[in-house]
This record gives structure tokens, C-alpha cells and sequence, in this order.
């Protein structure tokens, strides 16, 4: 488990599925929390929060399927950053059978999944939507 859900949940999960490399847990992180339709100002604030996490050796963490996850997704892997993207649903729901591409960001499926700078994370049973 990361250390923080066992710290402050009352009751974590019973499992926890994972995809990348675990090791990413260790690094500070900046979570980047989004609405379902950013503005222009939130979008532009989002890529400078992310690439000055990156500059500072944070592991950005964010969601994956909502447009502002997504732009925090994209724009941490353009900075080169680790990345933690914790799922809203099972990690088959969430990749399907594409688990060598990265659907993380704006240009689904096109770019293999760095797994050594990034760690998916998922409470959720494997295809649970």
C-alpha cells in the first residue's frame, strides 16, 4: 500500500492493483486535482504546476480519465516527470489490452507506457467501470 492510505484511511482497500514501477512511492508528490471542463487560465496553470514539480523532483499525481487528469497526465510526461495515476476504475477498464502504450494524456495509445517513471494505481477490481 502507499503509506498514506494506510496512515490516514480508516479502511484501505482490501487491494490495491498496480501497473509500473512501485518504487515511484517513494518520491515526494504533487497532486494535481482538476475540474471536468479546466478553463484556458487552469490549463495554463496546470502545465507550469507540473513542470515545476518535475524541475523540483516531484512525482506529479493525478487522476487519468477526466480532461483535466489528463492534461496534468500529458504535460508530466512531456516534462519527463514520474507520474502516479491513481484509476476511478479497474486498471482492464481503464487500459484494455493496451498496457505497452500510454493512454495517460492527450494522444491515446500512441506512446508506449515509461513504466519506469510512471506507477498506475487502481482500488478497483480489474474491470470494474
Amino acid at each position: 500500500y502507499p503509506r498514506a492510505w494506510v496512515q490516514y484511511l480508516s479502511q484501505p482497500p482490501p487491494l490495491v492493483f498496480a501497473l509500473g514501477d512501485l518504487a515511484l512511492l517513494q518520491l515526494p508528490a504533487a497532486a494535481v486535482l482538476n475540474s471536468r471542463a479546466p478553463s484556458v487560465e487552469a490549463i495554463v496553470a496546470t502545465r507550469a504546476i507540473v513542470e515545476r514539480a518535475a524541475r523540483d523532483g516531484f512525482c506529479v499525481a493525478s487522476g487519468a480519465m477526466k480532461l483535466g487528469h489528463r492534461i496534468a497526465a500529458a504535460s508530466a510526461r512531456a516534462a519527463q516527470a514520474a507520474r502516479l495515476i491513481v484509476l476511478d476504475r479497474g486498471l482492464f477498464a481503464a487500459i484494455g489490452d493496451e498496457s505497452e502504450r500510454d493512454i495517460f494524456g492527450l494522444v491515446s495509445g500512441r506512446l508506449r507506457l515509461d513504466r519506469r517513471r510512471t506507477l498506475v494505481l487502481s482500488p478497483f477490481r480489474l474491470n470494474n467501470h
